[in-house]
């Protein structure tokens, strides 16, 4: 122990006056015997030797506080070895704190990142009064702290606003920042400390201390290891899938990539989830450091976009346990029309345009398998296999073909309905009312050649239209089409029927609903030449592909792929919605339109394992999915490899204790909790004597 002001140790000598001031209270008075107060002093002999145990211990008390203030003000310290490096004098230091996915990994209940917190909050207390430090993120080396400061208060308020994120990194990023921030008016000694688990997926080629003296040349840096040696792992790295045309329509087969990095072989049981429902499990055996692959295959209720994951069990590292695919299922959209009208006479045929515009081939567009039945053969038609079905000019149904329709649609099936000379009101009504977005009103109106209804309102948000060039020149290239004959609809509030298309006098031409899963389009005319001359227009083409095509649900957006957790994510949304919401794992999250770049660009971060999602509202409130834009995102599969990194000795803390620097450790706190002690005592003594 040692003294900052050891001339104040002369003060000291004030601990004897307490003992004076005692001994000189002793001098007795010349003894006189006075009978009066013989008997009180015989009463007082009892309790006399207790009287002079508490003086004594009140004379001992005072002499120690006299003594400790003035050990005090002497100001002792000790010398103690430092745990890191740490010199006594001026010095700048950078902290880096490792918070990528590995630092998530529980070791004794307890995170890594937690540990290594804990290990950075410690050196900062432990620097001298005369050292500065910055603090760096491993991932985003622009933060938290990049100024040099004394004040331990923002560091360690720097070090609490680091969180461990998902993400993955290299250490060059970090050890540039610390050779920046050391550059700029640095003092005395220059050190890095890295707090890490010390990973090799974070180090470039060759050891630690080659990569430090590459990036940070006459700098220390020291890794200080948070993490055990143990570095076993399992982990999901990879997911995929591709159509399995053999295994039956809409099948899919879902491929698993999953890796033992540990040196004992294990057996894993990978589970599937599609859609949020669990549909399959496996089983995998895989030898001590090495992958293998997991195949699934399932058959998909709809086409369209999905939802799958992959899972093992739990382990010590959580964050690479499962992983999401955002899959799309391609297989052919098989249509089942259903005539009304048949005739011989292939061109007065109901389904003759309508036919002819689906089977004309359309560029990287699923291809269509069209089928053709007529109303009794629909009760006994194998709707499971169906993607969409079309009634068109129908009377109206059975009540087993009705029920048929319902479950067909209520699974995420795809009903188109047109009318026509055959469609009677009332039976349609009764037989598909569940099913209408709007019933229909009495008969169908006569309009006349020279009266007749044109196109109007188009609802331009909806995913139908905004693959079709709207154009001055009108709807779709349709702005010239005539309509005859059209159906009124009746007022239904209750079943929130869209109006996507509608006639120039604003009665609905073209409405959407739901029914379970399931979507649902009326068209209040019909699709061949009897009540209009859409059939002949430039745009009805495109236009009947896309109505099958959104019932179908054939993604628009092309294949999925896959994002890593610490990209963004550049997404485009028409401008024109309103609103826009983004679904991430985290929650949920409601953009205005002036969220939204010039062209509807919106810029996603990824910094969460899961699926992200998005929908849109328009004015009106009405909001439709966007499921071409959804995506998952997973972790870099390079997090998973936990094994340690070459770490040389100079770069490294493992130094023997010998070796280590002592530095000055004040004892003035623990006095002055001393002196409080003491005075307590005191106080205590002093009313009860």
């Amino acid at each position: 122990m040692g003294f900052s002001s050891p001339w104040m140790l002369l003060a000291l000598g004030g601990a004897v006056v307490p003992l004076v001031i005692h001994l000189i209270g002793r001098q007795r008075a010349p003894r006189v015997d006075f009978a009066a107060v013989d008997y009180l002093l015989r009463s007082h002999r009892k309790v006399a030797q207790r009287v002079r145990l508490r003086h004594l211990l009140l004379l001992a008390v005072r002499m120690l506080l006299l003594a400790t203030l003035a050990l005090m003000v002497a100001r002792p310290y000790r010398m103690a070895p430092v745990a890191l490096l740490v010199g006594d004098g001026p010095s700048s230091v950078v902290l880096i704190v490792d918070d990528t996915a590995s630092m998530r990994r529980l070791v004794g209940g307890e995170m890594l990142f937690a540990r290594a917190k804990r290990r950075a909050r410690k050196l900062v207390n432990d620097l001298s009064d005369e050292a500065e430090v910055a603090v760096v993120a491993l991932s985003a080396p622009q933060g938290p702290l990049v100024q040099l400061t004394r004040d331990r208060r923002e560091a360690l308020h720097a070090l609490a606003r680091i969180e461990a994120g998902f993400g993955h990194a290299k250490l060059t990023g970090a050890l540039s920042a610390a050779r920046r921030i050391l550059g700029r008016g640095a003092i005395g000694s220059r050190q890095v400390f890295i707090f890490s688990d010390l990973a090799a997926h974070s180090m470039d080629a060759g050891s630690m201390s080659t990569q430090a003296r590459s990036v940070v040349p006459d700098v220390r840096v020291e890794a200080i290891d948070v993490a055990p040696a143990n570095t076993a792992n399992h982990a999901v790295v990879a997911l995929s899938a591709k159509a399995a045309p053999l295994e039956g329509h809409r099948a899919m087969r879902i491929e698993a990539r999953v890796c033992n990095h540990s040196r004992e072989a294990v057996t894993l049981r990978p589970r599937l989830e599609v859609d949020d429902n669990y549909v399959a499990r496996g089983r995998i055996s895989l030898k001590a450091g090495t992958c293998g692959t997991k195949a699934f295959y399932h058959t998909f209720k709809r086409s369209g976009v999905h939802r799958a994951v992959v899972s093992i069990g739990r382990d010590s590292f959580e964050a690479d346990d499962r992983r999401y695919l955002y899959l799309e299922v391609e297989s052919p959209l098989r249509v089942l029309l259903i005539n009304g009208d048949p005739s011989p006479l292939r061109h007065r045929d109901e389904l003759f345009y309508l036919r002819a515009a689906l089977e004309t081939p359309s560029a990287r567009q699923r291809p269509m398998v069209i089928s053709v039945s007529d109303t009794a053969a629909l009760e006994g038609a194998a709707l499971a296999t169906l993607d969409v079905v079309a009634l068109c000019n129908v009377r109206g149904a059975s009540a087993k073909a009705s029920a048929a329709l319902e479950a067909f649609v209520g699974r995420g099936g795809g009903l188109f309905i047109t009318l026509g000379a055959h469609t009677d009101a009332g039976a349609f009504n009764a037989a598909l009312g569940t099913l209408l977005p709007q019933p229909l009103r009495g008969g169908a109106g006569v309009v006349g050649s020279q009266a007749a209804l044109h196109l109007g309102r188009v609802d331009e948000r909806h995913p139908i239209f905004t693959k079709l060039a709207l154009s001055a020149e009108g709807v779709v290239g349709l702005a010239k089409s005539r309509f005859f004959r059209t159906y009124r609809l009746k007022p239904a509030p209750e079943r929130r029927g869209r109006a996507l298309l509608s006639y120039d006098d604003g009665s609905p031409a073209l409405v959407e609903g739901a029914v379970g899963e399931g979507r649902v389009l009326l068209l209040t005319t019909s699709v061949d030449r009897e009540w209009t001359d859409l059939p002949i227009r430039p745009g009805y083409l495109p236009l009947m592909q896309q109505i099958v095509r959104y019932l179908g649900r054939a993604a628009a957006g092309g294949r999925h792929t896959e994002v890593l957790v610490g990209a963004r994510r550049q997404v485009v949304v028409d401008a024109s919605w309103d609103r826009v919401e983004l679904r991430t794992p985290e929650g949920e999250h409601v953009l205005d339109r002036s969220a939204l770049g010039s062209e509807g660009q919106l810029e996603v971060v990824v910094d969460t394992p899961g699926f992200y999602q998005l929908r849109a509202a328009d004015p009106q409130g009405r909001w439709q999915s966007l499921d071409s834009l959804g995506f998952g995102a997973n972790l870099d599969p390079a997090e998973s490899r936990l094994d340690k990194g070459k770490i040389e000795s100079s770069a490294s803390v493992a130094a023997k204790v010998s070796q280590r620097p002592r530095r000055r450790v004040s004892l003035a706190h623990t006095l002055a909790f001393f002196v409080l002690l003491l005075l307590g005592a005191e106080a205590l003594l002093t009313r009860h004597g």
